[in-house]
């Protein structure tokens, strides 16, 4: 229960945060941008009394806000749930800020932290999906249209490629977890370390799925131009390629890996 009772904090300045901070190498560009703003919404906190998991709690709280306005919200309330990812998505970089401020880093909490991000995977496409098959945009249709191909875009498509985008993102974190699990290797480093470039051109894909990365800003402009249908689809056809590019990468490189690490492993 210390983790949940407001006492008295160190005092911690702007410089003390940066310190801090500065062994991290974020990979993400978003995280990694946002992460300099962070540091002072963190001292903020910490002025307040804010505990680290007060905000990691918060942040789980925000992703199903973001999920329930995205499907149940009117058209003109979409902006609202990408203002909330981006706050997610500050307040993602304020929690470990502060937690290594005070030193106290807790299991729970990045727990909690991992939750909150599974929580936007898992239901932000779908939830998208649920929301444009309400409320159609109608843009995929129009831009047919103009070009002549005479498509029809169905309602039902967006459902189809939520569920999809949901599907296959869940389904590719959770190959990589196996894999970590029963071999102890991390599949995403074996991606950067591909020869002929091949690891240069996995991260720059990872980082247009990434949520820290660049897929919030493609979110955003989607919202804001009102071309969500063409974000839905997007991310519907890069989470199925990396899904089935990951099992490629898996099969290759772990072929060679036939030996339990230890005997509890021979379940």
């Amino acid at each position: 229960m210390g983790l949940f009772l407001a006492k008295s904090l160190p005092k911690t300045t702007i410089q003390d945060l940066r310190e801090v901070n500065r062994s991290l190498q974020d990979q993400a560009f978003l995280t990694r941008t946002l992460r300099h703003a962070g540091i002072y919404v963190a001292w903020v906190g910490l002025k307040l009394g804010i505990r680290p998991i007060h905000i990691t709690l918060a942040n789980l709280g925000l992703a199903i806000i973001c999920c329930t306005v995205m499907a149940a919200g009117e058209p003109n309330s979409r902006w609202i749930a990408a203002v909330i990812i981006v706050t997610w998505q500050l307040l993602d970089t304020v929690d470990g800020t502060i937690a290594r401020a005070i030193s106290e880093r807790s299991n729970y909490g990045g727990f909690v932290d991992q939750l909150a991000g599974m929580v936007l995977i898992a239901f932000l496409p779908i939830s998208i999906g649920v929301g444009l098959y309400l409320h159609p945009e109608g843009s995929l249709e129009e831009v047919s249209n103009r070009l002549g191909l005479g498509i029809t875009y169905l309602p039902t498509y967006s459902l189809i490629a939520g569920a999809l985008g949901s599907i296959s993102a869940l389904l590719m974190r959770l190959v990589q977890r196996t894999i970590m699990l029963r071999f102890q290797l991390n599949l995403v480093k074996t991606e950067q370390s591909m020869p002929g470039g091949l690891g240069g051109v996995a991260n720059a894909v990872k980082q247009l799925e990434n949520l820290g990365g660049a897929l919030i800003i493609i979110l955003i402009a989607s919202v804001a131009l009102g071309v969500l249908e063409w974000y839905l689809v997007y991310y519907a056809l890069l989470s199925c390629g990396m899904l089935a590019g990951s099992i490629v990468i898996a099969l290759i490189s772990l072929r060679h890996h036939h030996a339990y690490p230890d005997k509890t492993g021979a379940d």
